[in-house]
């Protein structure tokens, strides 16, 4: 059965005029199919583990993290690329899913992992704006966060304090709840603390 599953997951390629390259391409799949067919027996022997079970598992857990990574790069199409974001119908073609699909296939989540993993926050329809996010009393890097989430860029400035706690945010400018151009950059007043006596 091992054996069996790893043949259909990597069939033998179909032989082409290069023999180079098909024995080269014949040499890949078998040492795939090989691996693959020694390690669903080690988990048997093992483990007792079906191999034909954990395999659909394994590709199960694998279809979800593509589903994943389409839907955040769905998110980076419509959201992150300028001059203007790509179109529904195009990305619906790519993706195999509907116009009304793509439009419901990601979620604000989406757009914020975007944001953190680009450090950038999402390209803007002119005249759209955004509230300044509540920062005042939050950690920085909070700070950072909900500024980016909201399509601001932020700033730091480093200030003392000796009613905020070291690290966190005093206040910003534009000031918070404020709405401002989305893209807008938000300077975040940060405390050092108390000055000391000799300044």
């Amino acid at each position: 059965m091992c054996a069996d599953i790893a043949a259909l997951l990597h069939p033998m390629p179909e032989r082409t005029d290069d023999d180079d390259a098909y024995q080269a391409m014949a040499e890949a799949a078998w040492q795939r199919r090989e691996e693959l067919a020694d390690e669903l027996r080690l988990s048997l022997q093992e483990g007792g583990i079906d191999p034909l079970l954990s395999t659909l598992a394994d590709l199960h857990e694998q279809r979800l993290r593509l589903e994943e990574d389409m839907r955040l790069l769905m998110a980076y199409g419509r959201c992150f690329t300028s001059p203007r974001p790509y179109k529904l119908i195009d990305l619906a073609r790519a993706a195999g899913l509907s116009i009304s699909g793509v439009r419901i296939a990601f979620t604000d989540d989406e757009i914020a992992q975007a944001a953190e993993i680009l450090h950038r926050a999402p390209v803007s329809d002119d005249g759209q704006t955004s509230s300044v996010p509540l920062v005042n009393r939050q950690p920085v890097a909070t700070a950072q966060k909900k500024i980016t989430n909201a399509s601001l860029r932020s700033a730091v400035v480093n200030q003392a304090s000796s009613t905020v706690q070291v690290g966190l945010v005093i206040s910003s400018d534009p000031a918070q709840g404020n709405n401002v151009a989305a893209d807008t950059l938000v300077t975040l007043y940060v405390s050092t603390g108390a000055a000391s006596a000799q300044e």
